[in-house]
């Protein structure tokens, strides 16, 4: 299972607005959640074999990672490509080696998602533009061999914000991202792609249980990122019980979803910010942390183990990674100092990451690596200039 996030966009530093959370800390406590029981992570430490490693480098914006089988890893994203434009870039682990990746040259913009439903199905979605701008090309494209075939270009082209791909002939692309027109919502379904209605909400991007549980975030016709939608198999549909359980939205009050993971089926995580008007034209925002179970949402406070887990990446042996405190909540930021949160045999532990002396880093997706107890991570770097870096992070013994 994998959380979706609104972290596929890259965002430089400049941009992020500097916002302090006061509470937002990392102490949990005994909890009958998901995650089961936890402690302190900052007072838990990882092994000192287990650690975040720079394994490959590149000069190029990298913001999605897949890892369809043991010894193949593709880690994608964007180049400078033109005024304002991009075009696709990613590096390739093969099992042995590091090498960069080729797409065919009619691809002419960044690769926005990806995704598997096994080794033999594997999918890029391009549809990604550097610093907001429109995006001149969208497309699906199917790896075959070592190899990226386009099989679907879209039109109109639009930004692609997110991706499930559930099978061969069966696959969801979403595209809203706020910044530039969206490819909206397409979908495969046998070997036909077609445009979809959802109604009167516009799907950002989402987590599935299955082709007939998939749970999604969405924004409703004014732009606000405030829906949870659920397709059941044959429709999608906006879930009121979710926004019944959070505070009525106001002159003086609004809220928006960021993260969403949908663990199993009745078992959602869901975060977001609540946004208060304090004075005139001040806003405070506060994180919240939703959870279905029993068909009911529920309110889930810091001291419960779960409250980490709606931006939480299996680990594939029952555990979870999770940023903890950042991109689930709406506040993305780089850090000289990042860590990721893992979640192994009942507690929490907090992992540091060494970056390299002069940058900040930011974590921008994360992947188990089938067959083994390795991770993979993509993150930017930064270091005032506007040159574009980015590294592969593993985390354990990377299989051949």
């Amino acid at each position: 299972m994998r959380a979706q996030l609104n972290w596929h966009r890259r965002v430089r530093p400049a941009a992020i607005a500097a916002v302090t959370i006061a509470g937002l800390g990392l102490t949990v406590m005994t909890s009958a959640a998901s995650a089961s029981v936890a402690a302190n992570p900052a007072a838990s430490s990882a092994k000192a074999s287990a650690h975040w490693r720079i394994v490959a480098r590149a000069n190029d914006a990298l913001t999605t990672i897949v890892a369809p089988a043991a010894g193949s890893a593709w880690a994608l994203g964007e180049k400078a490509g033109g005024t304002f434009g991009s075009l696709p870039a990613g590096v390739r682990w093969n099992g042995h080696r590091w090498s960069p990746v080729s797409f065919p040259k009619a691809v002419q913009s960044g690769i926005a998602c990806s995704g598997a439903s096994s080794p033999r199905n594997v999918w890029a979605l391009a549809g990604l533009s550097l610093d907001g701008g429109s995006a001149s090309y969208a497309g699906a494209l199917r790896l075959s061999g070592a190899k990226w075939v386009v099989k679907k270009a879209f039109t109109p082209a639009g930004l692609v914000s997110g991706c499930t791909v559930l099978s061969p002939t069966n696959i969801w692309v979403y595209g809203l991202t706020h910044v530039a027109p969206g490819l909206g919502t397409w979908r495969l379904k046998g070997t036909t792609w077609r445009a979809t209605t959802t109604g009167h909400f516009y799907l950002i991007s989402a987590s599935k249980v299955s082709a007939r549980d998939i749970w999604a975030m969405a924004a409703d016709q004014v732009g606000n990122n405030d829906v949870i939608a659920h397709f059941n198999g044959s429709s999608w549909s906006a879930d009121s019980a979710f926004a019944a359980a959070l505070p009525a939205q106001s002159s003086t009050l609004t809220w928006s979803v960021s993260a969403i993971n949908a663990v199993r089926a009745g078992d959602v995580w869901v975060a977001g910010q609540i946004l208060r008007e304090t004075s005139p034209d001040t806003w405070v925002p506060s994180p919240y942390v939703l959870h279905l179970a029993g068909g009911k949402w529920h309110t889930v406070a810091r001291s419960n183990a779960g409250y980490y887990l709606p931006g939480a990446v299996s680990d594939g042996h029952g555990g979870w990674w999770s940023q903890g405190t950042g991109l689930e909540f709406g506040f993305g930021a780089a850090s000289a100092k990042p860590y990721l949160l893992h979640e192994s045999g009942g507690r929490w532990s907090r992992v540091s990451i060494a970056v390299p002396k002069g940058y900040q880093m930011q974590i921008m997706d994360v992947v188990h690596v089938p067959g083994s107890h390795a991770m993979l991570a993509v993150a930017s770097l930064y270091n005032g200039s506007p040159t574009l870096r980015s590294v592969v992070l593993a985390y354990g013994q990377l299989p051949k």
